[in-house]
């Protein structure tokens, strides 16, 4: 919605003339912030099932810049094809289960534009393969002193061995994890 606003000084004589209107919409400044920003990449992006040829995942609502999320896209990153919500889970069917694996991801939308995407998740659909146990961060704990703790759970014992992979994001990930691995 786009309004106009004009305003004028006012002091013991009376009110000034007033200014010329200016346009305002959803990105403008509100009264005692800052100008809205497109929303920050939705968080902890995860499995929540997989089928033959379907996989369902859930994420995190993002910081929204400011202006209310209108809806999350998400995509399958091989094809590109992208899909809406306006919730914080989804579901897509029809997949090849002939691919080795498959890729996911989610941004969020608000009035201002698109924000950037998440990490993409992968799994395979193939029942055999090792890739069909889901590992789901439970909690991630980062401490001022550089130490980070985190558990996972699985969704079912895994075939040994097990190899977990951290990618810490923000501006110190990189230290973070070299911290944590001393």
């Amino acid at each position: 919605m786009v309004r106009h606003y004009r305003v004028a000084a006012v002091n013991r004589s009376g009110a000034g003339m007033w200014s010329d209107p200016v346009e305002s919409d959803a990105t403008a400044i509100p009264a005692g912030g800052s100008a809205a920003t497109e929303p920050d990449p939705p968080g902890l992006l995860r499995f929540t099932g997989v089928g033959p040829d379907w996989v369902s995942f859930t994420w995190d609502r993002p910081d929204d810049g400011g202006a209310p999320i209108i809806r999350y896209e998400y995509q399958e990153t091989l094809s590109e094809e992208t899909f809406t919500t306006t919730g914080t889970s989804a579901t897509i069917r029809s997949l090849d289960d002939g691919l080795y694996r498959y890729g996911f991801r989610v941004r969020a939308v608000n009035a201002v534009g698109e924000g950037e995407w998440s990490d993409d998740i992968y799994t395979s659909l193939w029942p055999g393969r090792s890739e069909q146990v889901r590992v789901s961060p439970t909690t991630i704990n980062v401490n001022e002193d550089g130490t980070a703790r985190f558990t996972v759970s699985l969704n079912r014992a895994p075939p040994l061995p097990v190899y977990v992979y951290v990618y810490p994001r923000g501006d110190r990930g990189d230290d973070l994890l070299h911290d944590a691995y001393r």
